[in-house]
């Protein structure tokens, strides 16, 4: 790979909008959950694939990571509860704070 094609592929990376969203780790076996949010949907989703990989949910949340720990991490699943929806004229700063407020809006809830 030149320097030239290195450059715009970082540039590409750099560009590229985040996957945001309100996210839920969900035990199975006891219907304990953990919400949260992220600017990357698809990063924390590899955690717990990672962690299913290897037999161990120590890259979850504490929460998660116990019920992991107690009951098998295949007892743990992964939930895209909501995502930003990203609009071109929208900055990092302003899908930060949409992605906040839709957590906030999550957490309230009692049909979860």
């Amino acid at each position: 790979m030149d320097k030239e094609n290195r450059k715009e592929l970082i540039r590409a990376y750099k560009e590229k909008a985040p996957d945001a969203g309100v996210y839920r780790f969900i035990s199975t076996k006891t219907g304990k959950y953990f919400i949260d949010n992220t600017m990357d949907l698809k990063g924390i989703a590899n955690k717990l694939t990672f962690g299913v990989k290897i037999g161990a949910g120590n890259m979850l949340p504490p929460e998660m990571a116990k019920e992991a720990t107690e009951h098998g991490i295949d007892t743990i699943q992964f939930e895209i509860l909501e995502k930003v929806d990203i609009k071109p004229e929208m900055t990092k700063e302003d899908i930060k704070e949409e992605n906040d407020v839709l957590l906030s809006l999550w957490l309230e809830r009692e049909d979860i």
